[in-house]
């Protein structure tokens, strides 16, 4: 490897882990509040003296006006949601990936649904497993949601699904309840939707 190369290799490693350092600062997920130290109703430059200059961001148009932006760190593992008008945005979203985020009661990616759901027990709704009328099997890339809170106010949703190798993979219908884990942790606005959502 030249100079230049390795020079490169440098610099691209100490940008990982400048922002994987801004974000590790406060590992928590606060239900219908934040993720971290970044909360619903943040604006653009809190999101950035919180978790630093995104590696990505993406812009899209909202419906009556405005706009939504989202922020992607760490490689995509922290997402932020901001929505409203040029200058004006808030968080409507926050969401990981990363198994290290958990919630107070030590639940988060990575957990087993079933304890999730013994942790929250009625507070948590989750839709039907996702599988196709008599089908004996399920795939990986089959997901549902489980919602702490209520979703007309600030609320949290958990993205389930079966870790198997590839997406194509398939396991009895019967192994959901006992092999599903959370995937994704998305804390949330009313109203609020994008493309790290796991509704999506």
């Amino acid at each position: 490897m030249g100079r230049w190369g390795a020079a490169f290799v440098f610099i691209t490693l100490s940008l990982a882990a400048s922002a994987s350092g801004s974000t590790e600062r406060d590992a928590l997920i606060r239900p219908g509040v934040g993720i971290g130290k970044v909360r619903l109703g943040m604006t653009l430059a809190q999101v950035r003296a919180a978790w630093g200059a995104p590696q990505a961001v993406t812009v899209g148009k909202r419906k009556g006006g405005g706009r939504t932006v989202e922020l992607q760190h760490d490689f995509a593992a922290y997402v932020a949601t901001l929505s409203g008008l040029r200058g004006h945005e808030r968080v409507i979203a926050v969401g990981t990936t990363l198994a290290k985020e958990r919630l107070p009661q030590g639940v988060g990616v990575g957990s087993l649904e079933r304890r999730l759901q013994r942790v929250f027990r009625s507070d948590l709704h989750c839709e039907l497993v996702p599988i196709s009328p008599g089908s004996t099997v399920i795939f990986a890339s089959a997901r549902r949601r489980c919602t702490l809170g209520d979703r007309r106010r600030r609320h949290t949703v958990f993205a389930s699904g079966l870790h198997l190798r590839y997406p194509w993979d398939a396991r009895p219908v019967a192994d959901w309840a006992r092999l599903a884990r959370v995937m994704e942790v998305v804390v949330r606005a009313p109203g609020a939707s994008g493309s790290r959502d796991p509704q999506s």
